[in-house]
């Protein structure tokens, strides 16, 4: 009945938290985030045969799942178990005080299964009388069961049961007697390597006063060991042991510590209430020290402490929990420590559920099947035996891992998460460790929501807290400055920006602002010059169009459709026309196109057709718009006589000569006068008369 998860030097051992002072095998970037925001792991194992991460593993300070199984175990007045798993099977060894029997309980590959029975009786008389205690530990792949029992000290013994390589097989044993004839009633057995030395120690329940006894093996494991008293000081003039009924051993940073709970029936000279108490014996770096004795009980506890029967105590994640049978008023109490060395310790929970706990005689040390912890209590009163189940919560955005680099992990309720990784799982280098991360609530913020712009248009996006020391952004793309609250964007496409808002507690809130940019454009077409008189069509091929765009040209002079991507234009002098290019979210672009009009040149067209049955202009004359003074529009023949005259600009030959139709044929023109700029224009040429 010796229950830690920090278990024996260099006893390899499957339980988490090994034999050994535990290493850290993985960093955490932060303990402490925002709902939402991404842990990040630093491994520091990068070479194992096998990982498993847990990410959402059970945490002991959540109350547990307590479910009694039952008396259907083959119980018989059950003294002390213990649990491990070996390959992929866990397994459960139970002895029975009333019958001296020892029971394999086979759980197979979860430890929710109801487990098979295997009842090896007392193994040829191998079973100490009245058993009182177990202890299992496996060293150099053996696996061996160390038992003693006993009510006085004639009677009392240690046996060792041998499994071999295999807690499958059947088992043989030996009984070893009672060492030096020091034990009395001895309770909480463990076994553990110092050096080359193994040692064993016990704790008398009978006997006034109380002792510890240290066993020597020697450097043979498998010797019958010598015995003698353990000198313990301090204990402020109490004794120190009063009725122990338990061990539990833990090893942390170097220091051996074992915590005993006392019944107090003998002296009554304990702290606690009905003289119960829990005692702490500080070893320092060595099992073969004297240790140092105290009480860690506070003398006034709002759940007394009555008749402990049993002891377990977990470091998990860096914090302590002690779990105390309390077999007077058949509870469970959780003791947190906030350091081996703590005192005045007040239970942080009680658990004591209608029908679960039976005067519980004994607590299992807890034992990880992947991301849930377990623990078994049994049950005296009715020879059952109760299950805690600490079972791994769902508010991660993954369960696991296989990776020897995992992949961050986000949370989405707040509360205290174990990260739990295990190495080299089924080896004998096997290594586990696991960190806990706060998570807490996104600190209030006031932030831009995705939005919508204009392409061109800036936005001031608004990131607000009051506790953030700063508020950063990236990448760097069309962004005033990438730290600070005031933040100007003006993307020329669809983009979404990262904000990192830092709090002071380790949370950081990574979010993103998304920001739409509705695009439209508008194209007038390129410059041009055109001669005075000419028509253009403005307008360019990349105008956005469609039903979601509307068109509109200004001016409108001189323009034959002002809604259209293409109008036809003939300005009489040099004009910008404007195209604006309007889409459904009201964003729109303007193009413009110079139209020149030069008055280098007559226009005139080289053909005509009075009748206008081909289509051909009905009259002849200038185009020009830009002439100021007309010295003469002359049109002849071909035999030179004049059919034509005029000094007016607007004037046009009709294609008759004294109100009779000329007939068809190649006419002879000249035009002299001067443009608005001073320059004179004189040109002839021809054109044809069409009927």
């Amino acid at each position: 009945m010796r229950k830690c998860l920090l278990l024996a030097l260099l006893l390899l051992s499957v339980f988490p938290f090994g034999s050994r002072a535990q290493i850290s095998l993985f960093d955490l970037e932060t303990d402490t985030v925002c709902v939402g925001q991404e842990v990040r792991i630093r491994p520091h194992a990068m070479n194992a045969s096998s990982y498993y991460w847990g990410f959402c593993s059970g945490y002991l300070d959540y109350v547990p799942l307590m479910d009694n199984l039952g008396s259907g175990f083959n119980f018989n007045a059950p003294a002390s178990m213990e649990v491990a798993k070996d390959g992929e099977n866990y397994y459960g060894f139970v002895v029975n005080r009333g019958s001296d029997e020892l029971l394999r309980l086979n759980f197979g590959n979860s430890l929710v299964n109801t487990p098979t029975i295997t009842n090896f009786g007392n193994l040829d008389a191998t079973v100490t009388p009245s058993p009182n205690a177990l202890y299992l530990a496996q060293d150099s792949g053996k696996w061996h069961l160390f038992m003693c029992g006993g009510t006085t000290t004639a009677t009392s013994s240690i046996s060792r049961i041998d499994f071999g390589n295999n807690l499958g097989n059947v088992p043989n044993g030996v009984r070893m007697g009672n060492p030096g004839n020091l034990m009395n009633n001895p309770r909480g057995i463990f076994v553990a390597q110092q050096g080359p030395v193994y040692y064993g120690f016990v704790v008398n329940s009978a006997g006034n006063p109380s002792r510890m006894v240290r066993l020597n093996f020697g450097t043979i494991f498998s010797r019958t060991p010598t015995a003698n008293n353990v000198t313990i000081s301090g204990g402020s003039g109490a004794s120190i042991l009063d009725t122990p009924m338990d061990i539990a051993p833990i090893y942390d940073e170097g220091n051996w510590y074992f915590f005993i709970p006392n019944a107090g029936l003998v002296n009554g000279t304990g702290p606690g209430a009905f003289g119960s108490s829990i005692s702490r014996l500080y070893f320092g770096n060595s099992l073969s020290n004297p240790p140092v004795g105290s009480f860690v009980t506070p003398t006034v506890m709002a759940t007394p402490l009555d008749t402990p029967s049993s002891i377990s105590i977990v470091k998990d994640c860096g914090g302590f929990h002690a779990y105390v049978a309390n077999s007077g008023n058949e509870e469970l109490l959780r003791y947190t420590l906030p350091s081996l060395s703590a005192s005045n310790v007040s239970p942080s929970a009680t658990y004591n559920p209608t029908f679960v706990f039976k005067t519980p005689v004994d607590i299992t040390r807890v034992i990880r099947d992947r991301d849930s912890l377990f623990a078994f209590v049994l049950n005296e009163a009715d020879n059952s035996m109760t299950r805690l189940t600490f079972p791994q919560c769902h508010d991660a955005n993954i369960q696991s891992s296989n990776l020897p680099q995992p992949p961050g992990v986000k949370y989405d309720t707040s509360g205290i998460y174990n990260i739990y990784l295990a190495i080299n799982e089924g080896k004998p280098n096997m290594a586990i460790d696991c960190k806990q991360v706060r998570v807490i609530q996104v600190p209030p913020i006031t932030l831009t929501s995705d939005t919508l712009i204009c392409q061109g248009d800036t936005l001031r996006l608004v990131v607000a807290s009051q506790f953030a020391t700063n508020y950063f952004f990236s990448p760097r793309y069309n962004l005033s400055d990438t730290a600070g609250i005031n933040i100007y964007v003006y993307p020329e496409r669809e983009f979404t920006y990262s904000v990192r808002i830092p709090f002071p507690d380790g949370c950081v809130v990574d979010t993103t602002i998304h920001v739409d940019v509705s695009r439209v454009k508008a194209d007038a077409g390129p410059d041009r010059t055109i001669y005075d008189g000419a028509t253009t069509i403005i307008g360019g091929p990349n105008s956005f169009r469609g039903p979601e765009y509307t068109i509109e040209w200004f001016p409108t002079q001189f323009m034959d459709n002002p809604f259209s991507l293409t109008p036809v234009v003939s300005p009489t002098t040099d004009l910008t026309y404007y195209l604006k290019v309007t889409n459904t979210d009201r964003c729109f672009d303007i193009d413009t196109v110079n139209v020149k009009v030069s008055c280098a040149d007559l226009n005139l067209p080289n053909a005509f057709a009075p009748d206008n049955e081909r289509g051909s202009p009905m009259r002849f004359g200038l185009l020009n718009r830009q002439i100021v003074q007309l010295n003469y529009f002359r049109i002849f023949d071909r035999w030179g006589r004049e059919v034509f005259t005029t000094t007016d600009l607007t004037k046009q030959w009709d294609g008759k000569l004294g109100g009779d139709p000329c007939p068809f044929g190649v006419y002879v023109w000249e035009a002299d006068g001067f443009c608005a700029s001073g320059e004179r224009l004189f040109k002839s040429g021809n054109v044809t008369l069409i009927r």
